[in-house]
């Protein structure tokens, strides 16, 4: 198995913790189990996938909806770096090197049926997924706040 460290040209898996370290968190939160998703752990909760190029519809179904919940949409681009977070932020940790901004983290609650709604920035991630907490404060990142225009979600009551 890659670890963080090594890069290669063969397929393999790679450990990335700073890729969605609140992701990973909350998950195994519910299984007391904090490992990342692996081929042979696999684990999501909905949707996991690179992020699109352009505009993309993911349609899900839920039954038996109980209101309020929250959606949470955690997301990362490798190498994002700005003034803040550069190379000299936290010099050999290669799982932060990978990340640079760390993962930015959007929510919004639901508490009505069809209707819809739009997701907002309430935080970020753990820069090297040394720590699995959300941390509010946005003011430190640029770039990785600009990877979604909007999040828009469109709740319909199946009939």
């Amino acid at each position: 198995m890659l670890n963080d460290t090594t890069w290669s040209k063969e397929h393999g898996e790679s450990q990335q913790p700073a890729a969605l370290p609140y992701w990973v968190y909350k998950k195994g939160k519910s299984t007391n189990n904090f490992n990342i998703p692996s081929p042979s752990h696999p684990f999501t909760d909905a949707i996991t996938s690179a992020t699109p190029s352009r505009s993309a519809i993911i349609k899900s179904a839920i039954e038996n909806i109980e209101l309020p919940f929250r959606i949470l949409l955690e997301i990362n681009q490798t190498w994002d770096w700005n003034q803040y977070w550069n190379n000299n932020k936290m010099p050999g940790n290669m799982a932060y090197r990978h990340s640079a901004q760390p993962s930015v983290i959007y929510a919004c609650t639901i508490n009505n049926v069809n209707t819809s709604y739009y997701l907002n920035p309430i935080g970020h991630g753990s820069p090297d997924g040394s720590e699995h907490k959300l941390f509010t404060d946005l003011s430190t990142l640029t770039t990785a706040t600009e990877i979604f225009k909007r999040i828009k979600v469109e709740i319909k009551a199946q009939k």
